[in-house]
Order: C-alpha cells, then structure tokens, then sequence
C-alpha cells in the first residue's frame, strides 16, 4: 500500500509539476547520451590501442600484461580491504603487494621451448588435391609450428568458454554490493570489469600449459641441490655406489677408479 501510494504522490507531483518532471527526463535522456558517447570513444581507444602495441612488437605487450596484472591486482585488493578494515588486520595491503612481488619476479628463466620450432607435415593426397583444385596451387608439404595447433585450441577456448569469466565476476561484485571494481577506465568502471574473462582464460591457460606445452629440463645442478636437500647422508652415499655401478656397467667408468 505503501509503495503504491508513493507512485500514485510521484504521478500527483509531475502532473502538479509538468515543466520539472520534463527537465528532469531531458536530464535523464542528457546523461544516458553522454555516458554511451563516453563509453564508445573509450571502447575505440582500448580496440586502437590493443593493435597498436601489438604492432609495437613483444616487448611492449610484455609491459602491457604486467600494467594490466598490476592493475587488476590493485582494484582485487582494494575491494578486500574493506572487510579487512572492519577485522582490524595491520598491514594488509603492504603485505599483499610484498607477497606479488616476491612471486611474480622470483625463477624466471627464458629457455626456448620445442613448440616454437617448426615440423615438416606431409598433406594427404586427397587433402593436397583439393588444395591444387582451390587455388591451382601443388602443395604437398606445409611447415607448422606445434604451437599454432596449441593457440586453436585457446582461441577455441577463449571464444566459447572464458566469456562466462563475466558470471564469475559479476558475483563477485554482487557478493560486495558494488557496481564496479573501480574508474580505471571512463566509462567502463576499472580494468578487472573489462578483463573479468581472463580469470577463467588464466586457470585455463595455467592448466593447460602444464599438462601439454611445459617441458621438464634437468642440469647438474638441479639434479645436485636435490639430493643434498632431499636425502639423507646414507642415501647419498647409496646412490653414488649406484651411480659408479651403472657408469661401469656403461663402460664410461673403469672399475676400481
């Protein structure tokens, strides 16, 4: 009764006021067209701005990644501040931004990896006989790096699955009573609402790189600091009897040196 009262004093009032319920939809209407002007220049800004650093070569998407890691870890720890204010933790954002950097810039090494290098594959002749139909063309043999077979399958990925990262995010806000995770961007609130697919396109990347594209290489001194740390001074002592015996066995190692 209540509510329908207050929408029957709300009629009342613009009939009584005609000319402030016009100006107030003028501004309504003002707002609407200034917000969707400022979020389609912004929208062109980020699509130019994306091509142009891709143009600009590795390096400067490298430092795109990292800004934009940056940034979505500042907006994700200023909306976890806000319970952790109300429980009284000391020191919580320094602590959270020691711990990124501690993980984010410690074992980083650059060794090529076998995906990037390019395999010789032989077309099947029904395959190479349409091709020669298509473009009047003989192509037999095609160079393709494996890795070009792994970015089909994320781009699959990234195309079908990963926007649902957005359902993700928007109940995360929705769980904090937010519209948006900050004013990154005008217009499109912060960096984590444009890159809230990324999420699940991370753990996907994380999982799959693991399991098929992550190569094991082993050196002396890996394989050294693991069995000082690891083992024991007797099994130390087993292993390297072992050792001599496989060397022997080998032929690499004359017996009684």
């Amino acid at each position: 009764m209540t509510k329908r009262k207050k929408e029957k004093s709300g009629g009342t009032d613009e009939l009584s006021n005609p000319t402030e319920g016009m100006e107030k939809r003028i501004d309504d209407n003002k707002k609407k067209w200034k917000n969707m002007a400022v979020r389609t220049l912004w929208t062109f800004v980020m699509i130019g701005g994306f091509f142009a650093i891709l143009a600009a070569g590795h390096s400067m998407v490298v430092i795109l990644v990292v800004i934009i890691q940056t940034l979505v870890y500042k907006e994700v720890i200023a909306l976890a501040h806000v319970p952790s204010k109300e429980k009284k933790l000391p020191w919580f954002k320094t602590l959270n931004w020691q711990d990124l950097t501690a993980t984010a810039w410690s074992g980083m090494t650059c060794e090529p990896n076998p995906v990037f290098i390019s395999q010789k594959y032989v077309l099947s002749p029904w395959l190479s006989g349409l091709l020669k139909r298509l473009i009047f063309t003989d192509i037999r043999t095609i160079w393709i790096a494996p890795f070009q077979w792994h970015v089909l399958v994320m781009s699959c990925f990234a195309s079908l699955i990963a926007p649902f990262g957005g359902f993700f995010a928007s109940g995360v806000k929705r769980a904090f009573n937010i519209k948006d995770f900050g004013q990154s961007i005008p217009g499109h609130g912060g960096i984590t609402d444009r890159m809230d697919c990324q999420f699940l396109m991370g753990l996907f990347s994380y999982i799959y790189y693991q399991s098929f594209i992550k190569t094991t290489s082993l050196s002396v001194g890996t394989v050294l600091y693991s069995i000082i740390n690891s083992l024991k001074p007797s099994e130390q002592l087993e292993l390297l009897d072992s050792l001599q015996q496989y060397l022997i066995g080998q032929g690499l190692v004359e017996e009684g040196k």
